[in-house]
């Protein structure tokens, strides 16, 4: 993995999975035992250097925006 630990995923929450278009994008920075919703929408994700830096951009709607994480998805 580029950064252990870390797992990034569009989904929702309840009890089944909505349509792409209604989800968001979650990360859990303890291999997936804890998630927190970092954006809301879809996005598409990389990160980089072993996971110090963390990239996002709008998978929904045409942008000319990214956002990034240099502190593990804290803040954007």
């Amino acid at each position: 993995s580029p950064a252990p630990g870390f797992v990034m995923g569009v989904g929702s929450i309840g009890d089944h999975l909505l349509p792409y278009e209604e989800c968001d994008t979650f990360l859990s920075n303890d291999a997936g035992i804890t998630w927190s919703m970092v954006r809301t929408d879809a996005h598409q994700y990389e990160f980089g250097d072993s996971g110090s830096i963390i990239i996002i951009v709008d998978n929904e709607e045409p942008t000319d925006e990214i956002r990034y994480s240099t502190d593990f998805g804290k803040t954007w």
